[in-house]
């Protein structure tokens, strides 16, 4: 895991930022509580890290379509990458 987690930091990600993403590009976009039972984390935890992620450029957050309350949290194509 010690080499993995190095990996990502060359792409400048922690491990569970690799989750967000990695969760994100299985499922597509999703809403923030699936997105936290997914990855296990916490939801002010999961904050920072969206915060994180969308400021580096690896996410994107919309409406929802069907909540005008919901949002929705993508990877970008950067993420994918």
């Amino acid at each position: 895991i010690e080499r993995f987690s190095a990996g990502l930091e060359l792409h400048g990600i922690t491990l569970p930022m690799w989750r967000v993403i990695a969760v994100l590009h299985g499922r597509g976009p999703t809403g923030f509580h699936v997105l936290a039972s997914q990855t296990f984390t916490e939801p002010p935890t999961l904050s920072r890290l969206l915060q994180s992620l969308e400021t580096k450029e690896f996410i994107t957050r919309t409406s929802s379509a069907v909540d005008g309350r919901g949002v929705l949290i993508s990877p970008t194509k950067k993420a994918l990458k």
